[in-house]
């Protein structure tokens, strides 16, 4: 009958409705393409920059660090504050070599024949210092070759040499050095500077 017709047809569109939200309602254009290997950072070149990255800033650490300190490393900062000329580097590791460089350093940029006083700059071991005015002593027999840590008892008329030392010579230290240096130029016959890394600065 009629209404039995209808009760059929509700079925069947019920069934259809239930089958479509069965089925995927979404369909892929293309298919995705996958390269034969992975996209991804490498790792050698995250090694690499990452090296990079912490050289760089261990040298900004350290240069903020040395500038902290007020120490000074670098041979360039010595000449900008030291008006007078470098008359000898000499490696604190390497005493055996002293003996020539102190000999070319009497013959051919000092007097032999005039008194001189080593002046250190900063806490540098006074062993170092005596050693440095015995071996200059030694190749100047005409002169008298002495040291202090004191300028201003330094005798008005004896020459003086500088004594510096790379990691120990303050910034403070030599700009302090210089309103004692205004008056006495003249005396000033230059400085040396004593490094204690294994090579020249």
């Amino acid at each position: 009958d009629e209404n039995t017709l209808n009760n059929l047809e509700k079925q069947q569109r019920l069934l259809m409705l239930q089958e479509s939200f069965s089925q995927d309602p979404w369909e892929l254009i293309t298919k995705p393409i996958l390269l034969e290997y992975p996209v991804a950072p490498s790792r050698r070149v995250i090694v690499i920059f990452g090296t990079i990255l912490g050289l760089f800033s261990g040298s900004l650490y350290a240069l903020y660090s040395d500038k902290k300190k007020d120490t000074l490393y670098n041979l360039n900062e010595f000449q900008k504050r030291i008006d007078s000329p470098l008359l000898e580097q000499l490696l604190v590791k390497d005493k055996d070599n002293w003996t020539e460089s102190l000999k070319l350093l009497v013959e051919n940029k000092i007097s032999g024949n005039e008194n001189i006083t080593l002046v250190s700059i900063g806490d540098i071991d006074n062993n170092l210092i005596k050693e440095i005015t015995d071996k200059l002593n030694l190749f100047m027999p005409k002169a008298k070759v002495t040291f202090s840590s004191d300028f201003s008892k330094v005798a008005i008329s004896s020459n003086r040499i500088l004594i510096t030392a790379a990691g120990i010579t303050s910034r403070s230290a030599l700009d302090n050095l210089k309103y004692k240096l205004n008056n006495q130029k003249d005396k000033i016959i230059g400085w040396i500077l004593l490094n204690y890394e294994t090579n020249y600065l």
